[in-house]
């Protein structure tokens, strides 16, 4: 049977791609004359009233017979499963076997990004990868980003891992397991009664700390606002590969992934379906403020996706067994020691928050 037989066989019109092109561009730091050159392609291929709405195969194929320069190629490609993933809900796992296949091929071609394309260590303790970015007076419009928890032991802390978000997301599991815990939460006068104070968020690009969201980030800082607030546990779901699941806008939540274990989803904020402008996080009622670096230890994009990739095809756990030891063969290879020390130098085994 020809593989490409079971791949989803939906069309993605070509307004989709010259939407998000420009988000992935912004997202990799791709060089602007790649950009031009995967514009001019795109505007080729649909010159035909024929050629505007095509399957992913399809679209495929006329990346590869009409672009010849790796980068443009691929950056092509990761407009393409972009494109495919924001216009999905569920895809069967030999289709998203593909598109992770098409992001793997493009972030290991160092040719396609550009310089400082790196993942940014989230507060919840997992790495973040941008794939597209396209932001609106300062807010999130589109985010499509790889999350990997990594079996370092770094879950982020736990005094501030109830969250929410501004735009709504979905996620795809990739591989792992992961448990997404929904939280109920409203304001209370009374300081006995709050579990949490709400804070603000805000972001650090190297050039000014803003509380409008930046793609590209060295940090990031909550701060108290003082606002009383109680979280009471609602429901928590266990999440494996090919699962895919939804957190509405301002919704409270968190992910728990074992400290040993190896979590990746692919995470898509879209706030077309729901934004809410005062989504914020939860933390302890005596904090002042907490900043989160966004520095990744030595980790780069193209090690993030081998690891991940090698996981899948290995289906199996990965873990760290000692310190200073890593007994899969796999992630040494796509991390080499120094970066993997750099990772465990702080690591610690924490649990989320129960309120």
């Amino acid at each position: 049977m020809d593989p490409s037989s079971t791949i989803d066989n939906r069309k993605i019109a070509s307004t989709v791609l010259e939407r998000i092109l420009p988000g992935v561009v912004v997202a990799t730091k791709a060089p602007e004359y790649h950009h031009i050159i995967v514009s001019r392609w795109l505007a080729e291929h649909t010159a035909s009233r024929e050629s505007q709405k095509c399957s992913l195969i399809a679209w495929e194929d006329s990346i590869n017979a009409r672009l010849s320069g790796t980068g443009p190629r691929h950056l092509a490609s990761l407009t393409l499963a972009v494109s495919f993933m924001v216009s999905a809900d569920y895809v069967e796992a030999t289709t998203l076997d593909y598109v992770w296949s098409l992001i793997q091929d493009a972030i290991t071609d160092l040719t396609m990004a550009g310089v400082g394309y790196t993942p940014s260590r989230s507060a919840q303790g997992f790495l973040s990868l941008p794939l597209c970015s396209i932001i609106k007076d300062g807010n999130i419009d589109i985010l499509f980003r790889l999350h990997v928890w990594m079996p370092d032991g770094q879950r982020g802390k736990p005094e501030v891992a109830i969250h929410s978000h501004q735009a709504f997301a979905r996620s795809w599991t990739l591989h792992g397991e992961g448990t997404d815990v929904l939280y109920a939460v409203k304001p209370v006068v009374e300081y006995e009664e709050a579990t949490h104070c709400a804070y603000a968020i805000g972001w650090n690009d190297g050039k000014s700390q803003s509380s409008k969201y930046a793609t590209h980030q060295l940090s990031s800082m909550v701060v108290n606002t003082g606002k009383l607030m109680q979280a009471k546990h609602q429901a928590s779901t266990i999440h494996r590969r090919g699962d895919t699941y939804t957190v509405p806008a301002a919704a409270y939540h968190t992910t728990v992934v074992q400290p040993q274990g190896l979590h990746a989803t692919l995470f898509f904020f879209d706030a077309s379906r729901g934004f809410v402008k005062d989504a914020g996080v939860l933390g302890p009622k005596d904090w002042s403020e907490n900043t989160q670096l966004r520095d990744p230890a030595g980790i780069t994009s193209s090690d993030l996706v081998e690891l991940v990739s090698r996981a899948r095809a290995s289906k199996e756990r990965i873990e760290v067994v000692q310190p200073e030891t890593v007994s899969e063969p796999e992630l040494v290879e796509a991390c080499p020691p120094r970066r993997i020390d750099s990772l465990q130098r702080d690591a610690s085994d924490v649990q989320v928050t129960q309120a």
